[in-house]
This record gives structure tokens, C-alpha cells and sequence, in this order.
């Protein structure tokens, strides 16, 4: 599961380079990941963690 929630991580962080967040962005994001990992994670709490990181934190974040 951790594997699965890195790759949200990171692929949220992408998401939002242009400083919006595209709703259909996320429900691709989240097809893609219960596809390859044959189960659907809950990502809501993911969501508000990320939410709570600023641009700066997001390197610190990937290295802890």
C-alpha cells in the first residue's frame, strides 16, 4: 500500500504545478491506481495531507 500512496503523492504534487487542481485529474489518478494495485485505496486523508504542504515541504516530503 505504501507504493500506492507514494504514487498518489507524487502524482497529486504534479497535478497542481500550474496551482490548480482538475477534478477529472484526480478521478484519473485514482482509476489508474486501484487498476494496477487491484483495490481502491482511500485517498481522502492522503488528499488532506498533501493539501496541508506548501510548495516549499514538497521535497522534504518525498524525502522523509
Amino acid at each position: 500500500m505504501e507504493r500506492a500512496i507514494a504514487g498518489y503523492h507524487l502524482l497529486m504534487l504534479l497535478t497542481v504545478v500550474d496551482n490548480k487542481l482538475n477534478g477529472k485529474e484526480d478521478i484519473v489518478i485514482r482509476d489508474s491506481l486501484s487498476t494496477e494495485f487491484n483495490f481502491t485505496p482511500n485517498l481522502d486523508d492522503e488528499m488532506k495531507a498533501l493539501s496541508n504542504l506548501s510548495k516549499e515541504d514538497y521535497t522534504l516530503h518525498f524525502q522523509h
